[in-house]
């Protein structure tokens, strides 16, 4: 029986180490790729150090381009078109980590929603029945 989880919305070290964190307990597979080069590179390390296996999906391909095309990752996962851009894009998003706790619970609930996956009981703050 081979359990999948997802992590969305991963923007700092933090999270990165609680994801190694929770894979090194599992005894589990980490598969991923950041749109952040830096991010990237801490995360093959922190897995290294864990002894979690790591694989990244996109890093060599977004690296490749980069290098084909002769110009920088921009570091987001989305398509913006110039650096300017891309730091006004940066501005404007003010993502906070109490936004992505939000986001996070969000997809909780709907995972857990109506009794769907009653294994994940024991992770929620609230039960109501």
């Amino acid at each position: 029986d081979v359990q999948t989880r997802t992590f969305t919305f991963i923007r700092s070290e933090k999270n990165i180490a609680d994801i190694v964190r929770k894979a090194q307990e599992k005894e589990a597979l980490m598969i991923c790729t950041f749109a952040d080069s830096a991010l990237r590179a801490k995360a093959q390390r922190m897995a290294e150090l864990a002894r979690v296996t790591y694989v990244d999906l996109l890093g060599a391909t977004l690296d490749g381009l980069s290098k084909l095309l002769n110009q920088p990752i921009l570091g987001v996962p989305v398509g913006v078109p110039s650096d300017a851009l891309v730091q006004q894009h940066k501005r404007n998003l003010a993502l906070t980590d109490d936004y992505f706790r939000r986001i996070e619970a969000v997809e909780f609930t709907l995972k857990a929603d109506d009794g769907q996956s009653p294994w994940l009981l024991p992770e929620a703050d609230v039960v109501i029945v």
